[in-house]
């Protein structure tokens, strides 16, 4: 789950401030990375989400981008 603080550090900008809220309700583990940097366009994000490696843990991810609005993406695994 270390993949959205990576791209912060890589592709949000050197100015960018990320922040990670964990939760756990006994059920389902909910990890979501937001950032403050560039964002990118929703045609990346099909594209994202297709390379997603939480499936074999049974896991979701759900990303929210824009361009100029930073990103967030919560991952979720029971």
């Amino acid at each position: 789950m270390t993949a959205p603080l990576d791209n912060v550090r890589r592709h949000a900008g050197d100015t960018a401030r990320a922040r990670v809220l964990a939760e756990d309700d006994g059920s389902l583990v909910r990890v979501t990375v937001r950032d403050d940097g560039a964002g990118f366009c929703g045609s990346r994000l099909a594209e994202a989400a297709t390379a997603g490696r939480l499936r074999a843990a049974g896991g979701t991810a759900c990303l929210e981008s824009a361009p100029g609005q930073g990103t967030q993406v919560e991952l979720r695994v029971p």
